[in-house]
Order: C-alpha cells, then sequence, then structure tokens
C-alpha cells in the first residue's frame, strides 16, 4: 500500500512539473541530479540571485499546483490515509508476534545448549576410544601375523624351495594382510610396529627372491601346481606383472644365449695355426673343405637352437594357461586378468604371442650381433638366408601343427609375420649381397677387353650371370615375401643390364655396314643378342616356376625385366637388318638405270654351266642377291634361331618384296624379252629368300609376287579386252588397286603416256624413287591423280582403240581415288 501511495505521488510530481513546464524544475527530478553541481554552475555563471528567484518562483508555482492537485483528489487522498493508518495496526500486531516468537526461540536455545555440548563431547570421546581400539586391534593383529609369518619362514629355511613354496605363500599373504593393516591405520610412532618394520621389509625381499627363483625354475620344468604357488605368493605381495615380466625376460635372455652359442665360432677348428693372430672377426677357414666344414656344424647348431626356442614356447604355453585358470585365494580373480585388466577369456592368447614376437625380435638381433662379431657368419647368414628363413618358418610350421598352443589358434600367421619382420634386417643384407652379386657379373660382361681379344660379352660371362641368378631366384622361390624382395634386388641388377646394352648400342655408326666382315660394333652388337636371348630363356623358366610356387608378385616382376630384354633383343640387331634391307632396297631401284633385257650375251650352254643361278639375272637382282647371301651367311647365320631374328627376316623379305612387285610393274618398256627377264629375276629371287623365310607365313606380300607372272604372260591383243583379262588372270585380285593401275598404264597403247617419259637411267630412278616415297607418305590416292593428269593431258582421236584404254583407265583412277 505504501508502494502505491509512494508511487502515486511521484507521478503527480512529475505530473505537475511537467504541467509547469519550467526548465529549471526539470532539473530536480532527473535521476542524475546533483545539488552540489547545480550550486557550483550558479555560482560560477554568477546567477544566483536569478536563480533564486526563478527557485522560488517555481516552488510557489509547485505550490499552487499541489494544492490543486489535493483539492481535486481530496477524497482518495483521505482514503489512503485510512488504509495507512490500518496497516500501521497491523505492523504492531506483527512486531509484538515476532517478539514473543523471539522469546520462545531463546528458550527453546537455552534448554538444548547444554544437551548438544554433552553429546558432542561424548562423540569425541566415543571417535578416539574408537580409534585407539582400531589401533590395538591392528597392532594386536599385525603381532599374530608377525609371528605366523616368522613361523612359516623358520618352515621354508628349513625345507628346499620347491617343498616350501606352501609356507612362502601362507608367508606372503601374511606379509600382506600386515600390510594392509599398516595402511589403513596411521601407526607411525607405534613402538611394536615400528621394531617390525625393518624385519618386515627383509622377509618381503627373502619372500620375493626364493619365489622369483620358485617360479622361474617351476616354468622351465613345467610344474604347474608350483607355478600356481609362486603367482599366488606374487598376488598377495601386489608385484605380479613385475614378476611375470622378469620370468619373460629371463626366458628372452637364455633364448639370445643359446643363440650366441649356436654361432660362437671360436669353438670350431682351423686347417693350421698361422692364423693364430687373427682375431674374432677375423678367424674362419681359409679353404673350401674348411669353409663346408663350418658351414655344417654352424648349420646342425642352428637347427638345436630351433629345438631350444621351441621348448621356450612351450615353457610359456604352460605358464599362459595357469594363468588363464588360476584364481587367487582371496579375492578370485584370475591371474591373466591380474597381469593384464584387458584379458578377455580363454581364448585370448595375447600373452603368449606378446612373448612369441619378443623372443623372436630378441634372437633374429642377437644374430646379428653374432655377424657382426664373425665376418664368416655374417656372410653365411647373409648368403644363405634363405635357409634360415626356411629354419625359422619350419620352426613356426611344426609349432602350429604339432603343439598344443598351435592347436589352440595361439599360432597363426601373425606369429609367422613376426618372424619375418624380426628377420628383415638381414633380408635387407641378404637382398643387397643378391644384388651385388648380379651387378658383378653385369659388369664382367662389358669388362674392357685385351687389345685384339673378342667384342661385347663372353659366352663364360653370360653363363656366371645366369647361374648366379637362377641360384639367387631358385633359393627363394618357396617363400613369396622373400622371392618378392630377392625379385628387387636381382632386376635392380639386370636394368643395369639392360642400360648398359642400350649405351653400348646406342650411336654405334658401323650397324648396319655389309663389308662381309663383323666390326667391332657389330660384333659387339650381336654378342649381346646372344647374352639377351639366353637371359630372356632364363627368365621365362623362372617365371613359371616362381609362379607355380604361388610367388606371383616376384614372377611379374621378373616378367616386366623380360620384356624389356625382348625388346632390347630386337634391338641389337635391328639395324643390321635395316642396313641389308636399305641395300636391297637401293639395289632394286637400279632395274629403273637400264632397260630389262634377256641375258644373251653369253651361250645357253654358258648359262646352264654356270655354278650361280644369280648369273642369269640382271645386274640389279645379282646385287640384291649378292646382299642376302652375304647378310645371313656372313652375318645372321652367326646369331642363334629366335623368333626376333624370324620377325625381322619376315619384315625384311616383306619389305623387299613389296618393293620388288611395285618397282617391276613401274618397268619400262615391258617388252617379250624384258618379260621373260623380269620373270627370271622373280624366280631366282623367289628361290634365294625362300631359302631364309617361310614365304608362306608371308601372306598377301608373297600372293602379290606370285600374281606378277600370270599377268605378264597375259597378251596385249586384242587390246579391247585386255583389261578384262589382266582383271580375270590369276592372282590379279592379289595385287592393290594402285599397283594393277600402275600395271594398266604400262600395258596403255600409244599415243597413251606412260607414268614416267623419262627413259632408263638416274633420272628414271630419281623420278620413281620420289613417286614411290609420296605414294608411301599419301596413300593410293596419289597414284589416281597421277594417272588422271597424265590422261587428261593425252590427245587420242575418237572411237579409237586409244580412246577406249584411255575411258577404262579413267574409270579405273575415279574408282581409286573415291576409295
Amino acid at each position: 500500500m505504501l508502494a502505491a501511495m509512494s508511487g502515486s505521488a511521484f507521478h503527480s510530481s512529475a505530473s505537475v512539473v511537467g504541467t509547469a513546464g519550467d526548465d529549471t524544475l526539470s532539473k530536480f527530478v532527473r535521476p542524475d541530479f546533483d545539488a552540489k553541481d547545480f550550486v557550483r554552475g550558479s555560482v560560477r555563471q554568477n546567477t544566483v540571485s536569478d536563480d533564486l528567484s526563478h527557485l522560488r518562483q517555481g516552488i510557489a508555482v509547485l505550490e499552487k499546483q499541489l494544492h490543486e492537485q489535493v483539492v481535486s483528489h481530496h477524497g482518495r487522498l483521505i482514503e489512503q490515509v485510512s488504509q495507512a493508518k490500518d496497516l500501521e495496526e497491523l505492523v504492531d500486531k506483527v512486531s509484538s508476534g515476532v517478539g514473543r516468537l523471539q522469546g520462545s526461540l531463546g528458550s527453546i536455545k537455552s534448554s538444548i545448549r547444554e544437551p548438544f555440548e554433552t553429546v558432542r563431547s561424548k562423540t569425541v570421546q566415543l571417535s578416539r576410544i574408537q580409534t585407539a581400539a582400531e589401533v590395538l586391534r591392528a597392532v594386536i593383529r599385525i603381532r599374530e601375523l608377525a609371528s605366523r609369518m616368522s613361523g612359516h619362514l623358520v618352515a621354508v629355511e628349513s625345507k628346499s624351495d620347491s617343498v616350501g613354496m606352501k609356507d612362502l605363500a601362507h608367508a606372503a599373504s601374511c606379509l600382506s594382510e600386515i600390510r594392509a593393516c599398516i595402511s589403513r591405520c596411521d601407526l607411525a610412532g607405534v613402538e611394536e610396529v615400528d621394531k617390525r618394520r625393518k624385519w618386515l621389509d627383509e622377509s618381503e625381499q627373502m619372500i620375493r627372491s626364493k619365489t622369483k627363483k620358485t617360479l622361474l625354475d617351476a616354468v622351465l620344468r613345467k610344474q604347474l601346481g608350483e607355478i600356481g604357488s609362486s603367482l599366488q605368493v606374487f598376488y598377495s605381495l601386489e608385484t605380479l606383472q613385475e614378476a611375470v615380466e622378469d620370468v619373460l625376460a629371463e626366458l628372452i635372455r637364455l633364448a639370445k644365449s643359446a643363440t650366441a652359442a649356436a654361432l660362437d665360432t671360436s669353438s670350431l677348428p682351423l686347417e693350421g695355426e698361422e692364423h693364430k693372430n687373427w682375431n674374432a672377426k677375423q678367424r674362419g677357414p681359409t679353404s673350401a673343405s674348411g669353409a663346408q666344414a663350418w658351414k655344417t656344424e654352424l648349420w646342425s647348431r642352428m637347427e638345436t637352437l630351433m629345438e631350444t626356442l621351441s621348448g621356450k614356447c612351450g615353457q610359456v604355453w604352460h605358464l599362459h594357461k595357469v594363468m588363464g585358470k588360476k584364481r587367487a585365494n582371496a579375492t578370485l580373480v584370475l591371474f591373466a586378468e591380474a597381469f593384464d585388466p584387458s584379458y578377455s577369456g580363454e581364448h585370448d592368447h595375447s600373452f603368449f604371442q606378446l612373448f612369441w614376437s619378443r623372443m623372436f625380435q630378441a634372437v633374429c638381433e642377437q644374430l646379428q650381433a653374432s655377424g657382426e662379431k664373425n665376418s664368416f657368419v655374417k656372410g653365411m647368414l647373409s648368403t644363405d638366408f634363405p635357409k634360415l628363413l626356411a629354419l625359422f618358418l619350419g620352426h613356426w610350421q611344426t609349432s602350429v601343427r604339432h603343439t598344443e598352443a598351435g592347436s589352440s589358434g595361439a599360432i597363426g600367421q601373425q606369429e609367422r609375420s613376426a618372424i619375418i619382420t624380426a628377420l628383415q634386417p638381414l633380408l635387407h643384407q641378404h637382398v643387397a649381397k643378391a644384388q651385388t652379386r648380379v651387378t658383378e657379373c653385369v659388369n664382367a660382361l662389358f669388362a674392357a677387353k685385351p687389345a685384339g681379344g673378342p667384342a661385347g660379352p663372353q659366352a663364360s660371362d653370360v653363363s656366371a650371370l645366369l647361374k648366379s641368378v637362377n641360384n639367387i631366384v631358385h633359393s627363394s622361390r618357396h617363400d613369396p615375401v622373400l622371392s618378392r624382395e630377392v625379385a628387387a634386388g636381382v632386376v635392380a641388377g639386370l636394368s643395369l643390364l639392360l642400360k648398359r646394352c642400350d649405351d653400348a648400342t646406342t650411336g654405334d655408326a658401323d650397324a648396319r655396314t655389309l663389308t662381309g666382315t663383323l666390326t667391332t660394333g657389330q660384333a659387339r652388337s650381336f654378342a649381346l643378342h646372344s647374352a639377351l636371348l639366353q637371359l630372356e630363356g632364363t627368365l621365362e623358366s623362372l617365371e613359371e616356376q616362381l609362379t607355380s610356387s604361388g610367388s606371383t608378385e616376384a614372377a611379374k616382376m621378373y616378367e616386366e625385366v623380360r620384356r624389356q630384354a625382348e625388346t632390347r633383343c630386337t634391338s641389337t640387331i635391328k639395324p643390321f637388318v635395316d642396313g641389308m634391307q636399305s641395300a636391297m632396297l637401293d639395289s632394286i631401284l637400279n632395274m629403273h638405270l637400264q632397260p630389262l633385257q634377256s641375258v644373251s650375251s653369253r651361250s645357253m650352254d654358258d648359262a646352264d654351266d654356270a655354278a650361280d643361278d644369280s648369273t642369269k639375272c640382271s645386274p640389279y637382282m645379282q646385287e640384291v642377291l649378292r646382299v642376302l647371301s652375304l647378310g645371313h651367311s656372313k652375318y645372321l647365320s652367326k646369331l642363334p634361331s629366335s623368333r626376333y631374328l624370324d620377325k625381322l627376316s619376315q619384315d625384311l623379305a616383306t619389305s623387299v618384296l613389296s618393293a620388288l612387285v611395285r618397282n617391276a610393274l613401274l618397268a619400262f618398256p615391258l617388252l617379250e624379252g624384258s618379260k621373260m627377264q623380269l620373270i627370271q629375276d622373280l624366280t631366282v629371287f623367289e628361290e634365294r629368300i625362300g631359302q631364309h623365310v617361310n614365304l608362306q607365313l608371308l601372306g598377301q606380300h608373297y600372293h602379290t609376287l606370285r600374281a606378277l607372272r600370270p599377268l605378264m604372260f597375259v597378251d596385249d591383243e586384242p587390246l579391247e579386252s585386255l583389261p578384262g583379262r589382266l582383271t580375270q588372270a590369276r592372282g590379279a585380285d592379289s595385287l592393290s588397286k594402285h599397283d594393277f593401275l600402275h600395271h594398266m598404264m604400262q600395258r596403255a597403247p600409244a599415243p597413251l603416256p606412260p607414268l614416267f617419259s623419262e627413259p632408263p637411267g638416274p633420272s628414271r630412278k630419281r623420278a620413281i624413287m620420289g613417286y614411290l616415297e609420296e605414294l608411301d607418305r599419301e596413300g593410293e590416292r596419289k597414284a589416281a591423280e597421277r594417272v588422271t593428269r597424265l590422261l587428261k593431258e593425252a590427245k587420242v582421236e575418237p572411237n579409237s582403240r586409244a580412246q577406249h584404254f584411255k575411258e577404262i583407265l579413267e574409270e579405273f583412277a575415279k574408282e581409286l581415288e573415291m576409295s
């Protein structure tokens, strides 16, 4: 109610001030109005009297307005005053009630204070008594446990470690309970406890020492009961994890020690005493028989080592079984869970698998260390690494098949991978050595030869290279991982061979020459071809063997190298074959230097008695046959038979046949004697080329050659039917359209022009050579264009035979141009 009245009054004042409209009075109702600031401003401006006058006027106006407000709201104000009186009476009643309540509370407080203080003091007394009682009970319990533990320890001293294991377990249990009592209560300063602390520490050390020894001995002897009792002791002492780790570390140390002993060469005999001043690293046999004897003994020791490692794995497996089945007496917690909280049950073999990977890692590190101590051991381990890997993987396979751990699924592919991972450093040494062996053999192939010696790789060097590759790959083919790693090293060495081949054959200026005697470059290229051919055969055989043994990745790597070797096989001899081809093509073009005439300068008897039928041929063909005979007898015959040589020979024959047919159809003039001589040339060439190439494999190109004979023997008369008879000649369909058009043009009657108007000689040869190059470059349309142009330029009489032949030729040319 007071708030309502106060709010109403403030509202009225604000309304009054607003109604007054006086700025001076308005300042006094602002929330941030400060009287001191107002006075200071008036004094500073010397307007005190004016401001005071304004204030008085404003006050007067304000009083007047307040009076008006009171008068206009008289009834409401009276009502509010009446309500204020009622409120005062109510407040008086509440105040008197509060006073009476405070008096009552004071009485209650004074009445409960004394019992509260009594209860609080008694509670403190009770807490102290309870603490004292707990301390006393703990001390009494500690005395009892200490006495009992002392008795067990005395019993332990009088018994052997294995027999006293039960007393040790009881002593450990007592010690654990004593430690628990000490940790629960603050017994600092309690004489009965303090005087036993040192004894407790010494007893704990003794219990740990004896139990550790017993646990290790029990694991080595696979005594499951003693293992369980020992684990119980360590569990009671809360050192189970540390104790088990110590046992595993000791077993790994024993495995490393056995490895070092197996590769210790100090006990191996030497042939003589002349090397007794050698240090341990240099000590080794100096003869092949001595080296073999050392290897035999060392590998025998390694086999014994595998048995030792199998024993260590069996011991840990029994420890793993006990930890997975035995529970602590008091808490019933599995020892396996106490060792590893993430243990998930009887199918969780992570404990055994962890030991497996650790042990083989340590053993492989010791193998490396032994190799660093003696050069002979290092060489044996790197050279015969496949045998070492087979030994380790054989141990893994035996463990999988014939041990309880293997049948339980504790040994699988993951453990095999752990062995391979541990052997990686030795694997890398083996791969590096294999690559070095191959590289050395490759370098021997290209080693500088003495003056006058044979050029290029020698058969003995090639054989040594292939033997090394075979031995390296065969020793690793049974394991895919080893095969892949070894293949990487061997491929690197063989890639060097391919690069050296490229370097040796690139830029060989005399590779295409045919002098009748092999040049140095040709001899080197031919020797490289033979070497690469043998390498290809070896790699192909190795691919089959690796694929059959499951080493597909390695097989693919060798396949890639073989394909590169195939390319080099061709590139080493292709320049020479290209030289042969170029010489034969040049000789074929020489048919245009002089008219084709039958050989009539000698008698038929001389021709029949000639030992070589090439004497019956034209000069150009004699040169072609000479190049063919020289190339095969003096050069290509020195190469081993291969599909590369066959392919190049077929390509050579194809190119020469095509050129021979094309140029024969451009020969001019083709008189009867010329036709007979051309047939003679073709027949002899067919016979000679057939001695080196299976002509049937040349397909269309050979059929084209065979088609020339019947085409040549078609008579010119009657001229009207000549095109039809040429078309129907046997084998005519084997000719290309432009070759057939050439022949038709050459057979055309006067005044139709020939394809080339130049007489036989150098100018005709050049013209035909340029035309054939354009034909190869631009295609058959070039022939149609040339024939069409010549026919347009020809002037013939209407309705003449030449006109009829011209129309036929134009039709052929148009058809060829459209195609």
